[in-house]
């Protein structure tokens, strides 16, 4: 493995200009008190955060670059987190507490 610093950033960059041209949509939902409220943590942005990471864990792994593996290890438990909370949300709005749903 030779790391480039150049190349890795060049890649990433490069990644977040194509994605960021392909995929511009804005999720809200609308609420009947107001007539309009954005969404926090919602599920796509959640799943969109998610993506992310993998890609860095990815392009980390594959390029050995080990000048950010303290922000591999942050972003590792960031992803936990999020999923965690998904999985709370879920069940907290849903209240599926299926024996199906519980397995997946």
């Amino acid at each position: 493995q030779n790391y480039s610093r150049d190349l890795f950033l060049f890649l990433y960059i490069l990644l977040i200009i194509a994605s960021t041209l392909t995929s511009l949509k804005k999720h809200q939902e609308v609420s009947s008190f107001t007539g309009k409220s954005t969404l926090y943590l919602n599920r796509h942005q959640t799943e969109e955060w998610r993506g992310w990471m993998q890609v860095l864990f990815l392009m980390y792994h594959y390029f050995g670059a080990s000048e950010i593996y303290n922000a591999i290890r942050v972003f590792i438990a960031c992803y936990v987190w999020l999923t965690g909370f998904g999985n709370f949300s879920y069940y907290y709005t849903k209240k599926d507490f299926s024996i199906a749903r519980f397995a997946q």
